[in-house]
């Protein structure tokens, strides 16, 4: 997902119940919510959020050159290994995440 920098957390906050509601909708065991989310999950609200939903946000070093963590990857399932590769053509890195499927 992509939320424009002129996109206020508090507007994002509110949606977020509505983005983990899918699971049910669509009937899915495992969920994941990745993106650009222009909000510094050091520093912002969004990631209690998620947490209080059953979510957790798997990057926790810098995803930018502005040394920010503003590329979040959410889920409520295990992981076996998640991290950021240093992109030189970007000005974000590569957040990623490897599930057992």
């Amino acid at each position: 997902m992509y939320k424009p920098p002129s996109t206020s957390e508090s507007v994002l906050q509110n949606e977020v119940g509505h983005i983990v509601d899918l699971k049910e909708k669509l009937d899915c065991k495992k969920v994941i919510v990745a993106g650009d989310f222009n909000v510094d999950a050091a520093k912002g609200n969004i990631v209690s959020a998620f947490q209080q939903l059953g979510y957790q946000q798997l990057i926790r070093q810098s995803t930018t050159k502005n040394g920010t963590i503003i590329d979040h990857v959410y889920t409520d399932s295990d992981v076996s290994k998640c991290g950021v590769a240093v992109t030189y053509f970007s000005y974000h890195n590569l957040s990623f995440a490897v599930f057992d499927i």
